[in-house]
C-alpha cells in the first residue's frame, strides 16, 4: 500500500487505522485582525470590505451570498456560474436529485412508462394492447390524485425543485468595526404551488475572515418530508482538493453509514462522483466534523459546523443536482467550471428495503417544525493552515428544532390520513366485491349498490378535491 493510499483510507505508513473515534479537544481563542469593517449598498448588493482584501457581497433581490473574497482570492464567486448557467450564490437548499429509491411508490409503474407500453401481436394479442389498462390504470390514476406516491413524485407536486426566492429583505442587523451582521429574511416559493418555506438567514462576519452563517427555516406539516435541509453554495474551479474529517472513504448516508470509518481522509472533487447506471444523488460524506476545499496552492475555504459537537452531511461535485437529475446515463452528465457545495444540517434516508414503495424508514425522515442550526466559513492561505487552524467563532446558538404547533400538526395528520383513506379506497372496494361474492345470500345486490353509490361519491368528492385544493403548501 502507497503513501498515497494510507492518506485516502486514513491510514499511517504501516497500513493500520489512526482512529475510529473523535475526542473533544479543548478552546483556543479567535484572535480577529485589526481594521474597520466597511458596508454599503452598491447597485442591489450590499457590499462588505474590510482588511485583508476581505470583501463580501449580497444580492438584495435574491438574498443569496454572492462573493467571497479573501487576500486577493475569489472563493465563492458566482460571476462563473451565472455564465455557465449552474447554480447561484449561498442560499439554502431543499431538493436533492432523485434516487431510485425516491421513485418508488404507486406511481412507479406510470412513472416509467408501463401505463404506455403495449403487447405487441406476437404475445398472443389480436392487436397492440396495452401492458397497464382497465382497473390497474385507474388504481394508479386514483392513488396518485390522493396523494399517494413517491417521495419524488411528492417533492415534483409541490416544486421543491423549482424554489425562488421571495419577499426579500436584507439588513444590517449589527455593526463593530471587527464584526457586522448580515440578516437575510425570505421566503423560497414554488411558481405554481402552494408551497412555501419562510427562511432567514443571519451572517456573522469577523474581521479576520471568518463568516459564521445562522439558518432558520420553517417547514410546514403539510409537506412531504424534505430531501434535505441545508446550505448550498458554489466555489470556484480551482478549488478541488478535498479534505475533511467525518465518514469515509467512500460515500455514506444517514442510513448507509456503518461501514465507513471516522477518520481524516484527502481527495479530489471528482473523485467524490458515484457513476450509478442511472445517474442520481451521489457522493455525500456524512457526520463530517470540518471539510476543507483548496487550490494546488492551498489556499481555499475550512468549512464546518456551528458549535463544536455538530457535524454535517456534505457533497462537492462539478455539477449541480439538476444537472444529475436530468441526465438518463452516465455520460450525458454535464461537468462545469465550478464546484457545487452542499451542507446539510439533515439529510434524507436511501432507504432501500425495497425500491417500488415508500421504504425508507420513519427515523430517519425529516419532520416538520422549525430547525435552526449554524455553519462556520474560514479562509485558508496554505494546506498546512489546515492543521494549525484554530476554531471558529462561536455560532449565535446551538443547532434547535421545535415540532409544529400541535393543532397544525393535527390537521395536518388528519389531511393526510383521510387522503390515504381515500387513495385506498378502490382496493378496499374490491376486497370487499371479492369477499362478498364469496357467498350466495340475497342481500348481496343490495351490498353492491350500496358499495356502487359509495364509490361515486368518493369520484365526486375526488372531482371536488382536484378542482379546489390543489398543492398543499
Amino acid at each position: 500500500m502507497g503513501d498515497n493510499d494510507n492518506k485516502k483510507r486514513g491510514c499511517n505508513s504501516g497500513g493500520k487505522g489512526v482512529s475510529d473515534g473523535q475526542e473533544l479537544l479543548s478552546e483556543v481563542s479567535v484572535e480577529g485582525v485589526g481594521g474597520l469593517l466597511r458596508v454599503e449598498e452598491r447597485q442591489e448588493k450590499l457590499v462588505l470590505e474590510g482588511p485583508m482584501g476581505l470583501r463580501v457581497e449580497w444580492g438584495m433581490k435574491n438574498a443569496e451570498l454572492l462573493l467571497y473574497s479573501w487576500d486577493g482570492v475569489d472563493v465563492i464567486c458566482t460571476a462563473d456560474a451565472a455564465r455557465d448557467g449552474s447554480a447561484g450564490g449561498m442560499l439554502q437548499s431543499f431538493w436533492r436529485a432523485h434516487t431510485d429509491n425516491d421513485n418508488g411508490g404507486p406511481d412507479t409503474l406510470a412513472r416509467f412508462g408501463a401505463t404506455s407500453q403495449m403487447y405487441p401481436t406476437s404475445a398472443g394479442f389480436d392487436k397492440p394492447t396495452p401492458r397497464v389498462r382497465g382497473a390497474m390504470a385507474f388504481g394508479l390514476w386514483w392513488m396518485d390524485l390522493w396523494g399517494d406516491c413517491s417521495y419524488g413524485r411528492m417533492w415534483d407536486n409541490t416544486g421543491l425543485a423549482k424554489l425562488r426566492a421571495a419577499a426579500v429583505k436584507v439588513q444590517v442587523a449589527f455593526r463593530s468595526e471587527h464584526r457586522v451582521d448580515v440578516r437575510c429574511s425570505y421566503h423560497l416559493e414554488a411558481p405554481g404551488t402552494q408551497t412555501r418555506l419562510p427562511c432567514s438567514t443571519v451572517y456573522q462576519v469577523h474581521s479576520n475572515g471568518a463568516i459564521v452563517a445562522h439558518n432558520t427555516v420553517i417547514v410546514s406539516p403539510y409537506l412531504p418530508p424534505l430531501p434535505r435541509i441545508g446550505m448550498q453554495l458554489t466555489l470556484r474551479p480551482q478549488f478541488q482538493h478535498m479534505c475533511y474529517f467525518g465518514r469515509g472513504p467512500h460515500e455514506a448516508y444517514p442510513d448507509r453509514c456503518t461501514g465507513a470509518r471516522l477518520s481524516r481522509f484527502e481527495t479530489h472533487v471528482d473523485d467524490t462522483y458515484v457513476p450509478y447506471i442511472v445517474p442520481c444523488e451521489n457522493g455525500m460524506r456524512c457526520h463530517v466534523r470540518w471539510m476543507a476545499l483548496t487550490d494546488e496552492a492551498g489556499r481555499g475555504l475550512l468549512l464546518s459546523a456551528g458549535a463544536e459537537q455538530e457535524t454535517l452531511h456534505v457533497s462537492a461535485h462539478r455539477f449541480t443536482s439538476h444537472d444529475i437529475h436530468q441526465a438518463t446515463h452516465t455520460h450525458e452528465v454535464r461537468m462545469r467550471d465550478c464546484v457545487t457545495v452542499t451542507l446539510d444540517h439533515a439529510h434524507m434516508p436511501c432507504g432501500g428495503n425495497d425500491s417500488w414503495s415508500r421504504a425508507h424508514l420513519e427515523n430517519y425522515l425529516i419532520a416538520p417544525g422549525t430547525y435552526s442550526y449554524s455553519l462556520n466559513l474560514q479562509p485558508l492561505s496554505s494546506r498546512d493552515a489546515i492543521a494549525r487552524k484554530p476554531p471558529p467563532p462561536s455560532a449565535l446558538s446551538p443547532a434547535s428544532y421545535s415540532p409544529p404547533p400541535w393543532f397544525s400538526a393535527f390537521l395536518a395528520r388528519t389531511c393526510k390520513s383521510a387522503k390515504a383513506i381515500m387513495a385506498a379506497m378502490p382496493i378496499v372496494l374490491a376486497e370487499r366485491v371479492v369477499e362478498l361474492m364469496s357467498f350466495k345470500v340475497p342481500r348481496v345486490p343490495a351490498v353492491l349498490l350500496l358499495l356502487a353509490i359509495i364509490f361515486l361519491v368518493c369520484l365526486a368528492v375526488a372531482v371536488w378535491h382536484f378542482a379546489t385544493v390543489g398543492n398543499s403548501s
